[in-house]
């Protein structure tokens, strides 16, 4: 998406505050700290971890996109059948010989606590931390268990949230409040579920979150309103984009602010008694 705004002298200035990306060590963290997050949970409750997932109604994650959400909690189920009793452990040794992987192996990968940070240390950051497992979720996908173990636990609110990019730390409230939108527009009934939260920061932490839904949510979420909050959107065409991301300005979207918040210009004071690079600076607009 855009990264670029026009600051206060009128010159285009890219955000200073990215980190460097890399697709498979972001996702390598994502699932180590849920996985530990989850095995946490499962001591303090004193749960059996497979048949709590079996028992969860609804999940809703961190949503950076569609597949890395669907990745941690499918890694999470395999990881729950790893530390379950034996005939959890028989299922998981069904999906291995579906990905051609040694059981004993997989298990022991996936309950081991793999040393992420270290892939960073030591420039391997594009190494798989969870070579076997990962093998295994992907013959996983293919038979009737991913539907009904993790993409069905995760369909809640998903479609609306295709509209949504990356939002940081509204991705898992907003994924939320699309699933109880959408259950309250359909007329499905919620009351008194146990639905589980995995909430997760800035590569390094996670929350395993349990809820449970109280009696008349009905009220609250039809105030949610999540689809006519997206009603006021453009779809951009590909030279609008480019402008936008170049330029930080194009002539020809027919938008102009009104009764919101805009950012006028992004810091770049370094001077010893105030410094503010990189920070954002709004402007409400009344009409």
């Amino acid at each position: 998406k855009p990264i670029a705004y026009r600051n206060g002298t009128g010159q285009i200035e890219a955000c200073r505050d990215i980190p460097v990306f890399n697709g498979k060590y972001s996702t390598s963290c994502y699932v180590d700290e849920v996985l530990r997050a989850v095995e946490q949970m499962y001591t303090r409750r004193e749960l059996a971890p497979a048949a709590y997932l079996r028992s969860v109604s609804h999940v809703f994650m961190h949503r950076p996109f569609r597949r890395m959400p669907e990745t941690g909690w499918g890694m999470a189920w395999l990881h729950a059948l790893a530390s379950g009793a034996a005939a959890d452990k028989a299922l998981l040794a069904e999906y291995c010989q579906a990905a051609e992987v040694n059981a004993d192996e997989m298990m022991h990968e996936i309950t081991s606590l793999p040393d992420v940070a270290g892939l960073a240390t030591s420039g391997s950051i594009d190494d798989d931390v969870f070579p076997l497992s990962n093998k295994v979720l992907r013959a996983l996908r293919k038979l009737p268990d991913f539907k009904s173990c993790v993409s069905d636990k995760m369909s809640l609110g998903a479609e609306p949230m295709m509209d949504l990019g990356n939002i940081y730390s509204g991705a898992l409230p907003a994924w939320l409040a699309a699933g109880f939108a959408e259950a309250a527009e359909r007329g499905e009934d919620l009351g008194n579920q146990e639905m589980l939260l995995l909430a997760y920061g800035s590569g390094d932490a996670a929350e395993a979150i349990p809820l449970k839904v109280v009696p008349g949510w009905e009220a609250a979420a039809a105030k949610i309103q999540f689809a006519q909050a997206l009603e006021n959107t453009i779809d951009l065409t590909e030279p609008q984009y480019l402008a936008l991301r170049d330029r930080a300005d194009t002539d020809d979207l027919g938008f102009p602010a009104s009764n919101e918040c805009i950012v006028t210009h992004v810091g770049h004071s370094k001077d010893a008694g105030f410094q503010d690079v990189g920070i954002e600076y709004y402007r409400y607009v009344s009409s």
